[in-house]
């Protein structure tokens, strides 16, 4: 089972401070007395708005996955050829009415089987040809099994990757950002405030509302 990213950022261990660390500012030579100041790079990412729309989408898309999951365990009686649709049209993204219309159907084909399969199962004396018609209910079952572990790991690998990706690209922009702001404000140097003990000289609102432009 896919594992709830209850925080996003948390659960993954990432901690957007120690992986970008002090930020250096190469300014050039300073006539006046260096200036210093700190940010608080990980709170930087998660109050923007950027931040808290990666962490929305990375929630839905673990959604969406967990909900097929839980559903495909529900309707074990799938064909392949059904599975394979069913991963498409519910992961496909900016999906069309169309698409949307497929996948009530494909659902209303599969939950039919379902109740087939059920209703084969309360027939005392089966004929010949419904106990060949529960075999392949049960060959079905058995490969809903090993669909079901294969999305599994996929959709671990999917999330991985997802934040991975998110995580790279909204880590450069607060840096650059912060690099921005620090060189237009005649700062020297800004640590991390993971680093920093102390300094007065605060950017983290600053630079929180800059990655917003």
């Amino acid at each position: 089972m896919t594992k709830q990213p209850s925080s996003i950022f948390a659960s993954a261990g990432w901690l957007v401070a120690a992986a970008l660390g002090t930020v250096m500012l190469a300014s050039g030579f300073q006539a006046n007395a260096p200036k210093f100041g700190h940010v608080d790079m990980n709170k930087v990412v998660q109050d923007s708005n950027a931040g808290k729309a990666l962490q929305s989408d990375l929630r839905n898309q673990f959604n969406l996955r967990q909900g097929l999951l839980e559903y495909a365990s529900r309707q074990r009686v799938l064909t392949e050829q059904q599975a394979a649709q069913l991963l498409n049209l519910t992961l496909k993204p900016n999906q069309t009415e169309a698409d949307k219309q497929a996948l009530d159907k494909l659902k209303a084909d599969i939950e039919g089987e379902v109740r087939a399969f059920n209703q084969l199962n309360t027939v005392a004396s089966p004929s010949e040809t419904q106990r060949s018609q529960l075999a392949e209910y049960n060959r079905r079952i058995e490969q809903t099994e090993n669909t079901l572990r294969a999305w599994q790991q996929q959709f671990s690998e999917d999330m991985n990757d997802l934040l991975a990706k998110g995580r790279e690209d909204l880590s450069r922009k607060a840096r650059t950002v912060v690099n921005d702001l620090s060189r237009r404000q005649g700062f020297t140097v800004v640590f991390d405030s993971t680093s920093a003990i102390y300094s007065a000289n605060d950017l983290t609102d600053a630079a929180t509302k800059a990655l917003e432009n």
